[in-house]
């Protein structure tokens, strides 16, 4: 997964679009991705993986690049799809496509990543 900063690299401002761009490790065919704003985590679908790969936020970032090579993965359902985290109560939630009516739930991080 490709890490971009988007002040510099949007519709409006391209300046920084020209990369090589920093690449965060993720599980096989990352699809979706969710951030947690309480704890600055990252989770992301990986859809030939079953599994979703949790990074850290505040290491993994357009400025900071350390952690994103430092995921790690939780197993979830089959072809996982949409994601959501409730940050109130700490779920995480996954859509999972090859079992009809599937979702997978973990208990998000409490702290960073």
């Amino acid at each position: 997964m490709s890490v971009i900063n988007t002040a510099t690299c949007n519709g409006t401002d391209t300046a920084g679009c020209g990369g090589p761009f920093p690449v965060a490790a993720t599980g096989t065919s990352p699809v979706f991705i969710v951030a947690d704003p309480r704890t600055d985590t990252l989770y992301v679908t990986d859809f030939s993986s079953a599994s979703v790969t949790v990074l850290d936020g505040s290491r993994c970032n357009a400025k900071i690049t350390a952690g994103c090579r430092a995921g790690r993965n939780q197993a979830v359902g089959s072809a996982p799809q949409g994601i959501t985290v409730n940050p109130r109560t700490r779920a995480v939630y996954v859509a999972n496509l090859y079992t009809p009516g599937s979702l997978s739930v973990f208990r998000a991080g409490r702290g960073r990543g």
